[in-house]
């Protein structure tokens, strides 16, 4: 499907495909419907649909593929934006790495995005290494900075082929950064692209010279569907100046520069020395020092008083404040039997604190709300919109029965969560249609075959389009294939009466081939002619 989309958009510099996803550029209305309408042609030729409510026709700004694309650039989708803004600070490894993952889709629109999250990148190595995240001022400031520019209104402008290119390159010590430009009509230069990269332990050792001759190298391979598709020299800045020379001169200084500028020789492009001071956005690009997941405590409404009119916590705050046995008596009558022996076997690890009921699965008898892996003790009234909440929601995503409840049980608990977990995701409904039935073991043994053409498979291909060879008009196709050599006989018929299938068998199979020892039918039963089976007794005999 993606490749036919591919093939049906490749004739029109107007369109373009990603996957199944279409987007029409025209300069105005007329334009676009004559597009339109000619790529709608095609759908129809190839017996192709699309839905609708999935379309967006005649807008002067779409979001396409997370970015908000119009006449004047592209920017990132304010939705996603959104979600980077208001991503709270990463408490474990994992969070972090959902964080970077979504903040790294938009690092084409960051200047020196990778300088910018190397403390992240480093708390997250050492996290990954020691199980816990060290936060501390530094990734603090470098999670902030993110945020926040990101949240600002960062446009690139769309690149025109038909002017040149401007490239401006910087290394540092252990970082690399590039900016694309273009002249506007006025004459001020507007970015076409970002780019930085993180150097290497074994590049950051390069000497300086091969550091600046490396981000130009990188720079120009990196923006290659740019700067080759235009046709038209560019130009490249740098604040090196030895580089003007050493990619003109006939000895480099070593093999890995002479490597870089072989395979720069597609390119047309003259480097210019450029003062450190003026290469400010390409400079700051290489020296600036699971949003899926669930909030671990929504806002529940009136929660304290569902949790004192739940008979099971209310009985077991009961317990921990240590009221009269008479009251306990009594509450523990209301609880029914499954609940009274849980009560029984955990009550050591619930604790109260601010009108809040917690259970710790650790052991000892230290409770504190500060320990590592306390839960929210849910009431009755309030764990099926949980369950909702975890499974069908769109944050959910009806995952299967282990994944919601590995979810749901890191932060909430209540007696008997995994039954009535397993209980709600076998009974939903999206669930049970979307999955795939059980695996069911074919009944037919595999055969041994004893050698070549003892075992033939006939199969019976049509009707199919009609097709004339003299006076005889072939609707349909016999096939034998040998069991062991894979050898394929292909056979037109004109009809598939019992005389006509069995002559063709005897006549160009069975008389180069000779007769099998067995013959296995692919095809339907009733495609076989019934009759065949004495007339097959008869040849044999014959």
């Amino acid at each position: 499907m993606c490749r036919l989309v591919a093939l049906l958009t490749a004739d029109s510099p107007n369109l373009i495909a990603y996957l199944d996803d279409v987007l029409l550029i025209a300069k105005d209305f007329n334009g676009m419907l004559g597009e339109l309408r000619h790529f709608l042609a095609k759908l129809r030729h190839h017996g192709l649909r699309i839905s609708l409510r999935k379309c967006t026709f005649a807008k002067n700004e779409v979001q396409y593929l997370g970015f908000q694309v119009s006449e004047h650039g592209i920017r990132p989708a304010p939705a996603l934006v959104e979600k980077i803004k208001n991503f709270p600070e990463p408490k474990t490894p994992k969070q972090l790495q959902s964080f970077l993952g979504l903040a790294n889709f938009y690092r084409s629109h960051v200047q020196g995005y990778s300088t910018i999250v190397t403390p992240l990148l480093r708390a997250l190595k050492d996290a990954l290494a020691t199980k816990s995240l060290k936060w501390t001022t530094i990734t603090q400031t470098a999670f902030d900075n993110i945020r926040k520019i990101l949240s600002t209104d960062i446009i690139l402008v769309h690149p025109d082929p038909r002017k040149p290119y401007v490239l401006h390159t910087d290394a540092s010590d252990y970082s690399l950064g590039a900016v694309l430009s273009q002249h506007d009509s006025r004459g001020h230069l507007q970015p076409v692209a970002y780019i930085s990269k993180t150097l290497t332990p074994t590049e950051q050792r390069y000497p300086a010279i091969e550091r600046e001759a490396y981000a130009i190298y990188w720079a120009i391979r990196k923006l290659h569907v740019f700067l080759y598709a235009s046709h038209l020299p560019f130009t490249v800045f740098t604040d090196h100046q030895p580089l003007q020379s050493l990619f003109t001169d006939k000895q480099p200084l070593s093999k890995r520069l002479q490597k870089w500028i072989l395979h720069l020789q597609d390119y047309q492009f003259s480097i210019h020395y450029i003062k450190g001071r003026s290469n400010a956005v390409a400079d700051c690009l290489s020296r600036i020092p699971s949003v899926n997941t669930l909030h671990p405590i929504p806002a529940f409404d009136n929660l304290h008083e569902a949790v004192n009119q739940d008979p099971f916590c209310a009985t077991v705050i009961a317990t921990l404040q240590n009221q009269k046995d008479d009251v306990l008596t009594s509450m523990y009558k209301n609880l029914s039997k499954t609940e009274q022996k849980h009560l029984t076997k955990h009550l050591h690890h619930f604790y109260y604190t601010n009108d809040t009921l917690y259970y710790d699965p650790l052991e000892g008898d230290s409770r504190s709300p500060n320990s590592s892996t306390p839960r929210l003790v849910i009431p009755t009234a309030y764990r099926d919109a949980l369950l909702q909440e975890c499974h069908s929601s769109p944050f959910g995503g009806h995952l299967g029965l282990q994944k919601t409840l590995s979810r749901l049980s890191k932060f909430y608990y209540w007696p008997n969560c995994h039954a009535d977990v397993t209980s709600f995701v076998n009974k939903c409904e999206i669930c049970q249609k979307a999955k795939s039935g059980p695996r069911l073991r074919s009944e037919q043994k595999a055969m041994k075959f004893r050698s070549v053409f003892s075992h033939l498979a006939i199969d019976l291909v049509g009707p199919l389009p009609p097709a004339h060879y003299m006076r005889d008009v072939y609707k349909y196709i016999l096939t034998a294939q040998c069991g062991v050599s894979k050898f394929l006989f292909t056979i037109p018929l004109a009809d598939t009466t019992t005389s006509t299938i069995c002559n063709h068998l005897f006549r160009h199979v069975f008389a180069i081939a000779g007769l099998p020892a067995c013959l296995i039918l692919i095809m339907d039963h009733s495609s076989f002619p019934r009759s065949s089976a004495s007339t097959w007794t008869q040849w044999e005999s014959d």
